[in-house]
């Protein structure tokens, strides 16, 4: 097939998580005929790949935070080099106005992988692309939005992702540990996320929550067996357990006799069950992700939404141990209207629901998100958007003082550790008044590199693969 259109994707650098919406953007444009590369700007000469790879098209997916790295770079970039550029995600489809930023030619929102092939067609002929579907572009001056299309129902029609994309470039394919996404769309509305938005975007234009079929899913991991050395499958939709109970049953039959691996997934307290539990356990998870997010009720369900209790939480987990199913908690401290008393109640209830790793994140007030807005209103946050930064492991942004924020961030590098060890919990109390942030983040590190092999994600090896996994591991995520 002839190449017609060169589309190099840019990122900064690559660490540990496939970049899913590259990947699938990259097998729709490769099946038209058109040609992707990847430009990873922490590895390479930017001047010199531009030059060698010569595209017709820049194409970022920028989230908040880190957004303003990119149009940063893309003005360089247009600085020197004539080539039309292209941004989405989850930023672009929440601030449509970033059309206006200098150097952003085109933008799109929503799920976009057919309206970005739309308007690459579009270029190559030399036609408009003022009135494709999820567009948003400048017309005389005048932001023009497009309304989004609706969303693709058959999930079973999308091509398998693009992994060479991304694995030419990184450690990994080699690290046997890959994700998967067996489906999409959350029904849930909790403040802190984005996903009530989309809701409300794609409100008439399909069903929210998709599944693929099981073949179909399997079809994919043993493509990826077949082409990787793959030993550990992480399924990342944001709840796998939405799925039917005749869903769920199929897969743990064929997941069980045609992969044989093991795998993590993302599940939701209240939708763990006892049917579900062993289900999972009889297909072959040995892990899972569960919020718990808060350890205050009034927190936890009145400001988040999250619409679950702590016996619920503590049942869940109970169920999972029951299956031996490893737990990783997602917690969030440093919230509005929260407290460093609250954040430890956070601690405790992990430590009452036994989770094998706890994970931390300081809240980052997104823009356009309820718990943003809340905390405005409530004086917790200034509105000054410009301070979130690239990671929600940066320290906290809200009004609490200089000594709150050194402490929320000193109990989130050693909040994992606490609740394993939960003796520590009155050093812990000490600690986190001292200024040793820099050494309690490499103990952090080291922490989840240990947690990531033997907890979460155990599976075959040699040593040169558990080092390999270790170093990714301990690399610095901020």
């Amino acid at each position: 097939m002839v190449c017609k259109m060169k589309v190099l994707f840019v990122v900064k650098k690559i660490i540990f998580h496939e970049y899913f919406g590259i990947m699938y953007l990259s097998a729709i444009l490769k099946g038209a005929g058109h040609k992707t590369d990847l430009l990873v700007v922490d590895k390479m000469d930017v001047d010199r790949k531009l030059k060698e790879y010569n595209p017709d098209i820049l194409a970022y997916s920028i989230t908040t935070g880190i957004h303003k790295y990119y149009l940063d770079l893309n003005r360089k970039i247009k600085a020197k080099f004539n080539i039309p550029s292209v941004f989405g995600g989850p930023h672009c489809t929440f601030f449509p106005e970033t059309i206006k930023e200098e150097g952003v030619d085109i933008l799109l929102m929503g799920e976009s992988e057919y309206a970005f092939l739309d308007v690459v067609n579009a270029m190559e002929k030399g036609e408009k692309v003022d009135n494709i579907s999820n567009v948003v572009v400048l017309k005389e001056g005048r932001i023009k939005i497009n309304p989004v299309r609706p969303l693709v129902e058959d999930l079973d029609s999308i091509p398998f992702p693009d992994r060479d994309i991304i694995y030419k470039y990184s450690n990994l394919g080699k690290l046997k540990i890959n994700g998967f996404f067996s489906g999409r769309g959350c029904p849930y509305a909790c403040t802190y996320c984005f996903n009530h938005k989309i809701n409300e975007l794609y409100k008439g234009k399909g069903r929210i929550v998709r599944k693929r079929s099981v073949d179909n899913f399997i079809e994919e991991v043993l493509e990826v067996k077949k082409r990787y050395p793959l030993g550990f499958v992480r399924i990342m939709d944001d709840t796998f357990i939405l799925s039917t109970d005749e869903w769920l049953e199929e897969f743990a039959e064929k997941f069980k006799t045609k992969v044989g691996l093991p795998f993590f997934c993302m599940v939701r307290a209240n939708l763990v069950n006892e049917k579900n539990a062993r289900l999972l356990a009889k297909a072959g998870c040995i892990s899972v992700a569960m919020g718990i997010e808060s350890g205050d009720d009034e927190i936890r369900n009145a400001v988040m939404k999250r619409n679950i209790t702590k016996r619920q939480m503590i049942d869940a987990a109970r169920l999972l141990h029951k299956n031996k199913i490893k737990i990783m908690s997602e917690n969030i401290l440093g919230l509005p209207s929260g407290s460093l008393e609250k954040d430890l109640k956070t601690l405790k209830l992990n430590i009452r629901c036994r989770i094998d790793f706890a994970l931390a994140s300081i809240f980052q007030p997104y823009p356009k998100t309820e718990l943003a807005e809340f905390a405005i209103k409530g004086g917790y946050f200034d509105g000054n958007y410009k301070k979130i930064e690239e990671s929600y492991r940066f320290g906290s942004v809200l009004n609490f003082s200089e000594k709150e924020k050194r402490q929320i961030k000193n109990l989130q590098d050693l909040f994992g550790i606490t609740v394993a060890f939960p003796w520590m919990l009155p050093i812990t109390k000490i600690l986190i008044k001292l200024p040793l942030n820099r050494l309690y983040h490499y103990i952090y590190l080291i922490w989840r590199a240990y947690c990531s092999y033997l907890k979460m994600y155990p599976h075959k090896t040699t040593l040169k693969d558990k080092w390999l996994l270790f170093r990714t591991m301990t690399m610095r995520d901020d």
